[in-house]
């Protein structure tokens, strides 16, 4: 018989920096895509925010709500282009065109 467990939040991964990491910074682990909600230090464990909504740069196009966005990671910023990027999650507001943050649902 299988004995599961629950061990923690969904919302968070366990993150430990090469260098430290700014409050606020987006960070790709693996398939993950999350951000510093408090400054990690460099060569301490500290946790990234997975799931849940966010304010974060973002590419110049209009975007609605439900859009799929991914993280690029050269330029710091959500964008609809797929290519190496990794999946961020969706559009939670609406974003004007032009408009240089975007809400989002990380991790969804």
């Amino acid at each position: 018989m299988s004995s599961t467990i629950t061990i923690g939040d969904d919302r968070y991964i366990d993150y430990t920096p090469g260098s430290t990491v700014p409050a606020g910074f987006m960070i790709v682990q693996g398939e993950f895509v999350g951000y510093a909600e408090q400054i990690i230090p460099s060569g301490t464990r500290g946790s990234l925010r997975v799931r849940g909504k966010c304010e974060c740069p973002a590419d110049t196009p209009a975007l609605t709500v439900g859009t799929i966005v991914y993280w690029d990671a050269v330029n710091e910023r959500v964008t609809t282009t797929v290519g190496s990027n990794k999946r961020a999650g969706l559009v939670a507001e609406a974003k004007a065109l032009n408009a240089t943050r975007a809400k989002i649902l990380v991790g969804r």
